[in-house]
């Protein structure tokens, strides 16, 4: 009988303890904890979809390039297959990034009208301070609008995170048509060859010249084949052996189709060393565009300021396993270092919005757990992550950094911000981020932190840390 009257009184304490702790919430902060957190996990969700769904199409899309460049082999099943993949996963209503762009909307909507969007822009105590985002509160009539523009935000920072990693990515989506959901992927700049025709047969560009740095751009509106005809083609090639367009052995092929993606432009390059080209335009279905069954031209391609590439190349499988290397672990510190500033921010806001809005003593602060160790964490988790790309033996270690570098055969990480390193391992730091550093990955994913929660910089401030020194890329 003591015992249970001891549990009794145990169990009474303990009720005691858990009520003070945990104060019931006026509705008001109720609603803005909820619409926080969710728009922080929803962010977070959508991000680690449209990063996985582009890596995983741009890794295909790759692997048919590598194919005829490395091998020599004819990748246009390879390419059929890739651009089917692609088109499903990322620009089919209902499917894929498509959906999972509207769920994040739907559901930071669902959870956010509780609280109501003045709650939500307000950066005044209480308020979710996304009127600190550029002009996304100040141009949104509603709650629907405004998470659009979020997303929209989101979407800009995922993209060059990933490019970062797979700098082909966006002239390959560019090459099927689907370049232009991705504005903010890597690009090399262009030189621009525009194509024309004289009674049905293709005018020849001539020698065309183009920096080492610069793909080429074939700008084809001149050549329509009509509202009748929906089977037009253009077909650019590009090799280094070869007398004429019958003997020309492509690195790079690419092919448009009219009515599928009739003005979207071709790119091939960078290239590393003068070329030749075969550019065939044909219309195989008789709709009236060429003379004859098709018009081609072959000529030179003359690089400016480029360098023989390696004698011997590594192997098509190497490099893709390099490049899956790069890929993961661009995703896997994305990943880290997002769950990491959250777990901190998340813990911080509840606490914070319970005491601005229901009054101080609502909530006891206590943010040790989890926000004293994140920077370490992250810190040793770009040291791991770049370890693995550069590991010997490896795959990427194995790979002469030449042919990292290089458009053709290689991995194009001779454009962009990481273009200048030198080395694999100055190249591996570069792409993922250093410790206190506004570089890589890492800051791309500070950066889209705050549009996920736009008080997580208050919030690390107010778990003790410095974010100017620590994570300097959140704004």
């Amino acid at each position: 009988m003591k015992y249970r009257h001891l549990l009794g009184i145990l169990a009474m304490g303990s009720l005691a303890v858990a009520s003070t702790e945990t104060r019931a919430l006026s509705p008001q902060a109720t609603a803005a904890q909820l619409c926080r957190t969710k728009l922080t996990s929803a962010g977070k969700a959508y991000a680690k979809t449209r990063r996985n769904l582009l890596t995983a199409c741009a890794a295909k899309l790759l692997k048919c390039a590598l194919m005829e460049e490395i091998d020599h082999a004819d990748a246009k099943s390879c390419r059929d297959q890739a651009t089917s993949f692609c088109v499903a996963k990322l620009a089919t209503p209902g499917q894929g990034l498509q959906k999972a762009r509207d769920k994040f909307v739907e559901k930071a909507v669902s959870a956010c009208t509780p609280a109501g969007q003045t709650a939500v822009c307000s950066t005044n105590p209480g308020g979710l301070y996304l009127d600190n985002l550029p002009f996304c509160c100040s141009t949104s009539p509603d709650l629907q609008s405004l998470f659009v523009c979020v997303r929209g935000l989101l979407d800009g920072m995922v993209d060059q995170d990933t490019g970062l990693a797979m700098p082909r990515a966006g002239r390959l989506l560019d090459n099927i048509g689907l370049g232009g959901l991705f504005g903010a992927l890597l690009r090399p700049f262009s030189t621009t060859v525009t194509l024309t025709q004289s009674g049905g047969n293709l005018n020849s560009p001539g020698i065309i010249n183009v920096p080492a740095t610069q793909n080429l751009e074939f700008n084809a509106t001149a050549l329509p084949c009509g509202s009748n005809s929906g089977n037009g083609t253009l077909e650019v090639r590009v090799g280094s052996q070869g007398t004429g367009c019958g003997d020309l052995v492509a690195d790079q092929t690419v092919t448009m189709k009219e009515n599928e993606y009739a003005l979207s432009p071709l790119y091939v390059g960078p290239f590393d060393q003068n070329m030749l080209y075969c550019i065939t335009w044909k219309d195989p279905g008789g709709g009236g565009c060429t003379s004859g069954p098709g018009s081609s031209v072959f000529g030179q391609i003359v690089v400016s300021g480029g360098s023989m590439p390696p004698t011997t190349l590594a192997s098509r499988a190497t490099v893709l396993a390099c490049q899956n290397k790069f890929r993961s672990q661009g995703k896997a510190v994305a990943n880290f270092a997002a769950n990491k500033l959250h777990a901190c921010g998340d813990k911080v806001a509840k606490c914070e919005l319970a005491n601005e809005i229901d009054g101080a003593g609502t909530c006891t602060p206590a943010y040790n757990t989890p926000c004293s160790t994140i920077d370490t964490a992250i810190d040793n988790k770009l040291v791991s992550s770049a370890g693995k790309i550069t590991a010997v033996p490896g795959s990427c270690s194995s790979i002469a950094f030449t042919q990292l570098r290089s458009f053709v055969g290689g991995l194009g990480f001779k454009i962009g911000s990481c273009g200048s390193t030198a080395d694999l391992n100055s190249l591996a730091q570069c792409v993922l981020g250093q410790p206190n550093m506004s570089t890589g990955v890492k800051c791309f994913v500070e950066y889209a932190s705050q549009f996920r929660d736009p008080r997580l910089k208050q919030s690390l401030i107010a778990a003790g840390l410095t974010p100017s020194v620590d994570f300097p890329c959140i704004p």
